[in-house]
């Protein structure tokens, strides 16, 4: 019987990257913009430098979490599991900072370029939680070929009889 595959899906790694490139680009092009034109900072949330921080904390929290779901097996579960949670806080807080823009009227492009990135943040976040669960289960041990771990096939331990 065929064992379940740990592997992300084929062309998953491309769109993981895809995913990570286009929401550091948002995050760094928004907090570009409010360094360097004081009417997209006056519509911040935080102002500017506060907004500023988010966005660097969103732009290297989401490069880490793309760094953590492209490669899971080489860290323990509780990283990712904190990289999951970083993640939903950086995309809570960066969907705030949007919403302001959104509120704002005049910089709602700016909002839409945030929440987009948000999104893309949140998206790596459900992946590293999907391969989370999926090799917190025991199935990684077995899969790498751990011959302490028991098989999940539980037939495979019997001997004939």
């Amino acid at each position: 019987m065929a064992q379940p595959s740990t592997a992300p899906p084929r062309g998953g790694r491309t769109l993981l990257a895809l995913w990570g490139f286009i929401a550091a680009l948002g995050f760094a092009g928004a907090a570009l913009l409010c360094s360097v034109s004081s009417e997209v900072a006056g519509s911040a949330v935080f102002g500017s430098p506060g907004t500023q921080a988010v966005l660097a904390v969103a732009l290297l929290m989401t490069l880490a979490g793309t760094v953590v779901a492209w490669r899971p097996a080489g860290f323990p579960v509780r990283v990712r599991q904190f990289a999951v949670l970083l993640l939903a806080v950086v995309s809570g807080a960066t969907t705030v900072v949007a919403v302001g823009f959104f509120a704002g009227g005049e910089w709602a492009d700016v909002g839409i370029l945030l929440l987009q990135s948000a999104v893309f943040a949140a998206v790596i976040a459900t992946r590293i939680s999907r391969l989370s669960t999926v090799r917190a289960s025991g199935l990684e041990r077995h899969v790498a070929g751990d011959p302490g771990q028991a098989s999940a096939n539980p037939a495979a331990g019997r001997t004939a009889e």
